[in-house]
């Protein structure tokens, strides 16, 4: 390959990148949703049944979470790198479910309820390495305040992953609006 082919690649390769990273960033609208939801889960959790509350949380999600990519279909064109980080974390997701379920036996309930937001958290280092810091700056956040709930005593592990999970998501969600903002000028 010649320096000038080289050179064209890494270009395209570099444009690429940041077109996933632009249609990334149009997504923000889920981090507040899903930031909002964990609160209210987490917050709620302390005093109601625990299973029922995600049960609500988790359909009223995913049925909002189905509204809005019915809104946004067809309104960005969607290239190819981010379908496939899409895929990546539906496949981390699924995988979570499955490790979900075995640990779900586990009668330390610390440990069940860590589990998701360190998850998330993995899920976006793994696509913070397509769409950039930002995400990865998230998901080491999520992960570690994962890890620090275990240490905690129920009620305040609940609090402590409803501020700092879901608020995690609601900040990813403001930093992805802004910089839409800022392109859009």
């Amino acid at each position: 390959m010649k320096s000038d082919e080289a050179l064209e690649q890494i270009a395209y390769l570099k444009k690429l990148a940041e077109k996933s990273r632009l249609i990334a960033a149009y997504g923000y609208k889920f981090y507040i949703l899903w930031g909002i939801l964990l609160i209210i889960g987490f917050f709620t959790s302390v005093y109601l049944t625990p299973w029922l509350i995600w049960l609500i949380i988790d359909a009223t999600g995913f049925l909002l979470t189905l509204i809005f990519i019915l809104q946004e279909r067809g309104k960005e064109k969607t290239s190819a790198l981010l379908k496939k980080i899409g895929i990546q974390s539906i496949i981390l997701l699924i995988t979570g479910f499955i490790i979900f379920y075995v640990i779900s036996g586990s009668s330390d309930l610390n440990i069940r309820a860590a589990f998701w937001p360190f998850h998330v958290g993995t899920i976006y280092l793994i696509a913070s390495v397509h769409i950039g810091k930002d995400l990865f700056t998230i998901g080491l956040w999520l992960a570690a305040a994962a890890i620090a709930s275990v240490f905690m005593p129920a009620p305040l592990q609940n609090f402590w992953l409803g501020i700092s999970c879901g608020g995690g998501m609601i900040v990813t969600g403001i930093i992805f609006r802004n910089q839409i903002r800022k392109i859009r000028g």
